[in-house]
C-alpha cells in the first residue's frame, strides 16, 4: 500500500516478529547540490546581491540571494528539472531563464548572464577590449576553498611567465586580461603552487570568442588540480598518469620511515564523492588483511604506511566496500621510489572502482555493462563469447557473498509464444547452472524464463497482428538481466 512517499507492506523475512509482519517505508528523494553564477553579461564580472527565483518542474518557487561572490548554491531534486530567474526590479527587461536539464556535472550548473550596465552599479567596470578571468581551486583532501595559492600563466613553449594571479579567501580568483585579442587561441601551462602544497603544472588551451566576456577555469581547475599538502621529504613523485608535482617541504614533518598514501573515490553513477568507502590492502598471495583505510565526506583517504621499505614494491589487492554497494578488487603493483614521499592512488582508483548501488531490483547486466548473452540458433548451450560475460557476474557474486540474482531470459515476438517461452527458460537455466557451479552457495543464482511476455517495447506479432519493427528494435527484446533479488 503506497500513499505518497509512504507506504507499507507485509513480509514473512527473517527477523520478524511473526509469520507475516507489517513494515512501514518511506521513499527519500534524490537530492544535489546546485551551483549557480550570475555575471554581467557586458563585463563577465560576478553580480553580487542578486535576488532570484529557482521554479522547479512541478511548480515550487524558492526565492534567494547570490553572495559577495555572485555565486549560489542551492539543493535540488534529481527527478526534477528547474528554471533560475532574477526578481530584482533592475533586472526587469531580463525574459531569459536558464533551464536546468541534468544538474550532474562539474563547478557551476547555471551561469545567467544579466543585462546590467556599470551605472545601474551591478558589476565592477570593465576596460574595453579586455576578457575577464576567473576561477576556484579547493584542497583535494577535504575539498575546502584554498586561499593564497599563486595561479601562473606561463609561455606553452619557453615557460615565461605571461601573467599570475592570487586566490582569495574563497578559494577564487577573478581579474581582467588586457591586451588579448578577440578570436585568439588562449593558450599557456598553468602552475599552481602554495607553501606546504604540491606545485602542479597543467596545459590549457581554448579559442576565445567574438565578444570581450568571462574566461571560467572552474571545470578545469577541479578536473586538474587537487591541491594536496606536502608532508614528506623532498621528492620529485608522480601524482598521475600525466602530471609530475614538485614536493618542497622539510624532511622533519615526516614521521621517521613512512609512506603517506591518498586517494579519492566517487560513486559510480554520478560521479560524486562517496564517503565510509572501505578500502582494505590485501596480500595477494594469502589474501590476508595488510592494511586498511577509510574515506572521508569528501570521498578521500590520507593516512602514513609505517614500516614500508625504501625502494620496495608496493603490491597488494585492494578491495573497496560499501554498504549497499557493490564490492570490487583490483591488483595494485608499483615500485617505491629511494626517498619517502607520496602514493596517490587517484588514477588507480578512478579507472578500476566505479562504485555501484546493488538496490532490489537493479539490472546488475546495465550497471556492468554486460554484452548481451547470445546463443547460436535453437539451443541453449553456452557459447565462448557468452561465457566471458557470465564470468563478470560470477566475479561480482564471490566479491558480493550476500547477493542474490534472477537471471531473466526474454525473446522477440517472432516464433510462437510457447516455443519462446520454452526456449528462453531453458537458456536462463543454462546460464544460471554456469553461474551456479562458479560460486559457493549455488542458491544464490536462479534462472527463469519470461518468452515474449516482457517486451520493452511496442514490437508484438502473435497471431493477426504483424510487427514493422526492424532488427534492431526486436534486438531489444532479446535480452538477459541480471535481477537483484536480495
Amino acid at each position: 500500500m503506497l500513499q505518497k512517499k509512504q507506504g507499507f507492506f507485509s513480509s514473512n523475512r527473517d527477523g520478524g516478529k511473526g509469520n507475516d509482519d507489517i513494515y512501514g517505508f518511506e521513499i527519500i528523494k534524490k537530492t544535489y547540490l546546485l551551483n549557480g553564477l550570475a555575471v554581467d553579461a557586458k563585463s563577465g564580472y560576478p553580480v553580487p546581491n542578486v535576488d532570484l527565483l529557482m521554479i522547479s518542474s512541478s511548480m515550487d518557487t524558492t526565492a534567494f540571494t547570490t553572495d559577495s561572490l555572485g555565486e549560489w548554491t542551492m539543493e535540488v531534486d534529481l527527478d526534477k528539472t528547474y528554471d533560475v530567474k532574477p526578481t530584482d526590479s533592475a533586472f526587469s527587461n531580463f525574459t531569459d531563464r536558464v533551464e536546468i536539464n541534468n544538474p550532474i556535472r562539474l563547478a557551476y550548473n547555471s551561469i545567467l548572464s544579466l543585462p546590467i550596465s556599470n551605472e545601474e552599479g551591478g558589476s565592477q567596470a570593465n576596460p574595453s577590449g579586455a576578457f575577464t578571468i576567473t576561477g576556484k581551486v579547493i584542497d583535494g583532501m577535504f575539498q575546502n576553498p584554498l586561499d593564497e595559492v599563486r595561479i601562473e600563466f606561463l609561455d606553452p613553449i619557453t615557460e615565461a611567465l605571461m601573467f599570475d594571479f592570487k586566490t582569495q579567501k574563497t578559494g577564487r580568483f577573478f581579474d581582467t586580461l588586457n591586451n588579448v585579442p578577440l578570436g585568439s587561441s588562449f593558450d599557456f601551462l598553468v602552475r599552481l603552487s602554495k607553501p606546504g602544497f604540491l606545485t602542479k603544472s597543467a596545459p590549457f588551451d581554448t579559442l576565445l570568442g567574438n565578444n570581450y566576456g568571462l574566461i571560467n577555469l572552474d571545470d578545469f581547475l577541479l578536473k586538474h588540480f587537487q591541491m594536496l599538502k606536502a608532508e614528506a621529504g623532498t621528492a620529485m613523485e608522480k601524482i598521475s598518469s600525466s602530471d609530475e608535482v614538485e614536493l618542497s617541504f622539510p624532511t622533519s614533518e615526516l614521521p621517521s620511515g613512512a609512506f603517506t598514501i591518498t586517494g579519492k573515490v566517487l560513486d559510480g553513477l554520478f560521479q560524486n564523492p562517496l564517503a565510509d568507502v572501505r578500502l582494505e590492502f590485501l596480500d595477494p598471495k594469502t589474501k590476508e588483511l595488510v592494511f586498511d583505510f577509510k574515506t572521508g565526506n569528501q570521498g578521500r583517504f590520507f593516512d602514513t604506511i609505517p614500516s614500508v621499505p625504501l625502494g620496495n614494491r608496493f603490491d597488494y589487492i585492494v578491495r573497496l566496500s560499501k554498504p549497499g554497494f557493490l564490492t570490487k578488487s583490483a591488483p595494485f603493483d608499483t615500485l617505491l621510489g629511494n626517498e619517502y614521499g607520496l602514493i596517490n592512488l587517484d588514477d588507480f582508483l578512478l579507472k578500476e572502482f566505479k562504485m555501484l548501488k546493488a538496490e532490489i531490483g537493479s539490472d546488475l547486466g546495465k550497471l556492468l555493462n554486460i554484452k548481451p548473452i547470445y546463443f547460436d540458433l535453437n539451443k541453449s548451450t553456452i557459447r565462448p563469447d557468452a561465457a566471458i560475460e557470465l564470468d563478470l557476474i560470477v566475479d561480482v557474486l564471490t566479491q558480493n557473498p550476500n547477493l542474490y540474482i534472477e537471471l531473466g531470459s526474454h525473446t522477440d515476438c517472432r516464433g510462437s509464444e510457447a516455443y519462446n517461452l520454452i526456449l528462453s527458460d531453458d537458456r536462463a537455466k543454462a546460464s544460471a547452472k554456469y553461474i551456479s557451479e562458479r560460486i559457493d552457495n549455488p542458491k544464490r543464482i536462479s534462472g527463469k524464463g519470461y518468452g515474449e511476455s516482457m517486451f520493452v517495447n511496442d514490437c508484438a506479432c502473435e497471431g493477426d497482428v504483424k510487427s514493422d519493427c526492424s532488427d534492431e528494435e526486436h534486438q531489444e527484446n532479446r535480452r538477459t538481466e541480471f535481477k537483484v533479488i536480495k
